[in-house]
């Protein structure tokens, strides 16, 4: 959905919002035709909260304030804007609302500038305490509540892999000479002191988030992205602050990336060549954005689905379902995340949560071999 700042970007927003309306629609529509089996009673606990959720993303809503994705001006915030004009009309206590507030980022500047209505001057997405409530106030805004179920910072505001990598680049002695080459993490402080918009402390966050507890405008918050040594010093910081800790992580935790989703159906096996669909391919996200979801089209990524797939077949079931199985399969997860593009798609997923779609130890054992023998093939570095 990537729309340029010219004359054609209205008119791309403009479908953009048109497809996550038929999404929507979709999304909808089956609700009304699950499986008869499906079991939206049972609830999770989101960590030391008082916030129950299903096992599937339904009755909780999950979004961000960059969203949708691909980012750009014309259509940042519209998803919010979008289940906000949905859930305005809905018994709000009968959700779990949850969004996220932009990471750092120093080519996002229309992401803070989208917080208020007017439009303010474009600055550099972060962290800090102003910028982490300004963000709420946005997403109150377009999602026309008066409260947050759960807040979570999108990615963090210092340095971190992410999105695709996993290696921290430290310092590396340059062979041949005394100096060293320097790390992507002071790269990352150094730029951040440079611009006038110095990396926040865990501290500083953690404050900002009790400050908006006590206000009433989130119940709880959470990280997305994070890293464990991350999520460590934030529950450090909390516990020293007085303040709740985080009650969610959202991560990519999928067949194709273990160490930490299944991302753009590439677990479907759909992009396989032997399962290519012309029609569904050109309407799928690796195609409209080749770039920003390549690690889930590399050599890696098809052979491990492949041998995914021949898994999923024998135990009588789809790839997608053995993929979700899976998540469903850890212990940890209170919630998974589903998508579907189609009300075909979406039933094929949710039918994983409406009975007894349990992976067997030969099964989990099966997904372990491949594992081992294709560790992580969505991570690049």
């Amino acid at each position: 959905m990537n729309a340029s700042m010219r004359v054609e970007s209205a008119s791309r927003a403009g479908h953009a919002s048109l497809r996550v309306r038929r999404a929507r629609d979709a999304r909808c529509a089956a609700l009304k035709t699950t499986p008869a089996t499906l079991n939206l009673k049972v609830r999770n606990r989101l960590g030391a909260s008082d916030l129950l959720v299903t096992d599937v993303c339904l009755g909780t809503m999950d979004t961000a304030e960059i969203y949708p994705v691909p980012p750009n001006p014309a259509t940042t915030g519209a998803t919010s804007n979008i289940l906000g004009a949905w859930l305005c009309n809905k018994p709000r206590d009968q959700f779990v609302v949850a969004t996220k507030v932009t990471g750092r980022a120093y080519h996002l500047g229309f992401v803070p500038a989208g917080r208020t209505d007017p439009r303010a001057a474009d600055t550099p997405a972060r962290l800090d305490a102003s910028s982490i409530k300004a963000g709420v106030e946005g997403e109150l805004r377009r999602l026309r509540t008066d409260y947050l179920d759960v807040i979570q910072l999108h990615w963090p505001d210092r340095y971190v892999p992410a999105f695709g990598k996993a290696q921290y680049k430290q310092y590396v002695p340059t062979f041949g000479k005394a100096q060293y080459k320097q790390s992507d993490a002071d790269a990352h402080v150094e730029k951040a002191e440079a611009s006038g918009f110095p990396v926040t402390s865990f501290h500083d966050q953690v404050v900002a988030m009790g400050e908006l507890i006590k206000s009433g405008k989130i119940r709880a918050w959470g990280l997305s992205n994070e890293t464990s040594w991350g999520v460590m010093q934030f529950c450090l910081a909390a516990d020293a602050l007085g303040v709740p800790r985080p009650v969610t992580i959202q991560w990519s935790l999928s067949l194709s990336q273990q160490q930490k989703k299944i991302l753009c159906g590439g677990l479907s096996g759909k992009y396989l060549e032997e399962n290519a669909d012309p029609e569904e391919l050109a309407r799928s996200r690796l195609t409209l954005h080749p770039q920003r979801y390549a690690r889930f089209n590399s050599d890696r990524m098809h052979r491990a689905v492949r041998q995914y797939a021949a898994i999923a077949k024998e135990a009588g079931m789809s790839p997608s379902q053995l993929a979700y199985a899976f998540c469903r399969s850890r212990s940890f997860i209170p919630s998974t995340i589903i998508g579907g593009t189609t009300i075909k798609q979406l039933r094929e997923n949710l039918e994983v949560f409406g009975g007894p779609m349990e992976l067997s130890e030969s099964v989990l054992a099966a997904i372990e071999e491949v594992h081992v023998e294709n560790r992580n093939p969505a991570l690049t570095d």
